[in-house]
């Protein structure tokens, strides 16, 4: 019973449901931000750390890459080259054994080093039958999508097994970390040269055209395809025929090998010389393509450091594809229900406002960890997971937990001060009761005593001195009875504060200070009376700052209401002065009367506004809400009566 009671208990707390429905908001407004692509360069440099702590891994599928290096430039010189040296290059390949072959190199134009060059590598295209050649967009059309395509040399295409794209996606970028393995031209989806090339030697493979010597993993047949959309690929022992599969235009998070030359890579000089092992290409789909430094395409930036040719991005990618190990992302109603049960569950408590700094740090580090080593965990298993955006999520919704607990002390402190400004007020009206009560009983009793003694000895002694110290008693007893006046104002507790403020008003003038008229648009027939008190110091100190500095004649005094605030205006002809900021400590003794009045203004919850300029007077504005009972608004904080 006793169980059920605090499960409920702990179900109906407050605190939770606000937590909860805190961490929903927060996590909307930080998802539209991932939809929006705010967080893409951090989770760029995310998966750049992930592949660095991964490092280098071993092939999974045989691939290769031909280069066009240093030492093949100072071999043939520099591009373009005769063409004739590509075909004995091919030639060389075909009988090497490579299941495909795929040139990262664009043949549009006629070549112009010899004569027969065009034909000699058609011929050679036609004795290899499995050779893949490059087409690509316009320049001028860089980035669109459906463009029609620059196609190799008719002589060359007609000899060759198929075309493959080179450009990784259709928006033009140097930062590659993923591609699109069809991509539109036209009607048509044209596969990217990585992808054609994977094709041609899975065609190889099923033809039994080739044997690889080796056993490379993946080769002599292609694992299923796990990612989204499209046809598998066969599994291992089923090997059917048909077309090749469909991928679609959806982008693919590439598994890099490593950073730069981390797949096998001979030079064409090499090759060419035979310097290179049957088995280092048997059975291998092979790239041929430029990793010269400063020439076109051989400086990409991936996740791993470095620059990296565009033709072992191309590898990369055919490596993938063979495998069937390109990286996986989760479709988009996967990734909104790990994102809910995110804000839902540790959420509510990383934004209440309860709890202690410990317990709080706990929960941010271990829904931190929770989200690295999930994304880490994926990533040693094909899923590539968000980080950036979750670890945001849980960062922003820590600090507005720590935002709320210093709301909820601020707030906490404000109602202690407040309470404490409550007793202070009362405090002082006792001790002004208690002087007060003091002086009716002891000083002023006695000032009387000896006044009645004075007159009584003058009367029967015509001592000239007698009368000067009669009246010199009789002004001491007149000033202790004005001193208790203004310490317990009796007509402002009898009649309240609009009488107060015209026997004050009266009593200046009366003193020789300046005429002060006193108008009432409109006031409350009777206020709080620590409200009352404080609007009465308030005025008293403001007319008494004008009697000392303001050398005026004339003051004007207003009241007025409205049904939520209290307005007191008080205006005079006097010097004025240079305003100071009041929300700031005084820098000098002068004018601090006005910092007083500001502070017992901003206590009372409203603002005192100084108007002055030297030669023209003084304005002061106070406004005030009205508020209930002090002993209502500001409770004992101890829950004593």
């Amino acid at each position: 019973m006793g169980l059920k009671s605090a499960a409920k208990g702990q179900g109906d707390d407050p605190r939770r449901r606000e937590g909860l429905a805190s961490a929903l908001v927060l996590s909307s407004i930080v998802g539209a931000l991932a939809l929006a692509g705010v967080f893409a360069g951090p989770e760029r440099a995310s998966l750049s750390v992930r592949f660095a702590l991964r490092g280098a891994r071993p092939l999974r599928a045989p691939v290769a890459i031909v280069a066009i290096d240093e030492a093949a430039l100072a071999r043939y010189g520099q591009m373009p080259w005769s063409r004739v040296v590509f075909a004995k290059l091919l030639d060389r390949l075909t009988t090497l054994g490579a299941s495909a072959v795929g040139f990262d190199i664009a043949f549009v134009e006629p070549g112009r080093r010899q004569p027969g060059e065009d034909q000699a590598l058609a011929d050679a295209l036609r004795r290899s039958g499995r050779t893949i050649l490059t087409v690509y967009r316009p320049l001028e059309s860089e980035g669109l999508a459906g463009t029609t395509l620059v196609d190799p040399l008719r002589l060359l295409a007609s000899a060759s097994a198929g075309f493959g794209l080179a450009h990784f996606s259709t928006v033009p970028s140097f930062d590659v970390w993923q591609v699109q393995p069809e991509q539109l031209a036209g009607r048509a989806l044209v596969p990217t040269l990585g992808l054609a090339v994977a094709r041609e030697a899975r065609s190889t493979w099923l033809a039994g055209r080739s044997a690889p010597r080796t056993a490379a993993p993946g080769a002599g047949s292609l694992p299923p395809r796990r990612s989204s959309g499209g046809a598998a690929f066969p599994r291992q022992g089923s090997l059917p025929g048909g077309p090749a599969p469909t991928f679609g235009t959806a982008p693919v998070a590439l598994d890099f090998v490593g950073p730069p030359g981390s797949i096998p890579t001979y030079s064409v000089r090499d090759v060419m010389a035979g310097h290179v092992a049957r088995a280092a290409i048997s059975g291998h789909a092979v790239f041929i393509g430029a990793t010269a430094a400063g020439m076109p395409d051989t400086a990409y930036s991936t996740p791993f450091p470095g620059p990296m040719a565009g033709v072992e991005i191309h590898a990369t990618a055919c490596e993938n594809f063979l495998s069937g190990r390109d990286y996986r992302q989760l479709p988009l109603p996967a990734a909104a229900g790990l994102w809910l049960l995110l804000a839902i569950g540790p959420g509510p408590w990383l934004t209440r406002s309860s709890g202690t700094p410990r317990r709080r740090l706990l929960w941010l580090t271990g829904s931190l960890a929770l989200v690295l080593g999930g994304a880490w965990a994926g990533f040693l298993s094909d899923w590539l997971l968000p980080i950036a955006a979750p670890a945001t999520l849980i960062l922003v919704l820590a600090i507005a937990g720590i935002l709320g607990h210093e709301g909820e002390l601020l707030r906490e402190r404000a109602r202690l001060l407040g309470w404490y400004a409550v007793e202070l007020k009362r405090e002082a009206k006792r001790q002004r009761e208690q002087i007060d009560g003091e002086l009716h009983d002891e000083a002023q009793q006695l000032v009387i005593a000896m006044n009645r003694q004075v007159r009584r000895l003058r009367r029967k002694n015509e001592e000239p001195g007698l009368a000067s110290l009669e009246e010199l008693t009789q002004r001491v007893l007149d000033e202790i009875l004005r001193v208790r006046k203004a310490l317990v104002p009796r007509t402002l507790s009898r009649e309240g504060l609009v009488p107060a403020i015209g026997e004050m008003a009266r009593d200046l003038c009366d003193r020789g200070g300046p005429l002060v008229d006193v108008r009432v648009d409109a006031w409350p027939a009777r206020l709080d009376p620590l409200l009352e008190s404080e609007l009465f110091w308030l005025v008293k100190e403001a007319l008494n700052n004008v009697n000392k500095h303001a050398h005026a004649r004339n003051v004007q005094i207003v009241l007025s209401c409205t049904a939520s605030s209290l307005g007191v205006s008080l205006e005079d002809d006097g010097v004025g002065f240079a305003v100071e900021p009041l929300d700031r400590p005084p820098q000098t003794h002068e004018h601090t009367g006005l910092h007083r009045m500001w502070v017992r203004a901003r206590g009372l919850g409203g603002n005192l506004v100084v108007e002055s300029n030297p030669g023209q007077g003084t304005r002061l504005v106070l406004e005030a809400p009205i508020r209930p009972s002090a002993a209502a608004a500001a409770p004992d904080p101890l829950g004593t009566v």
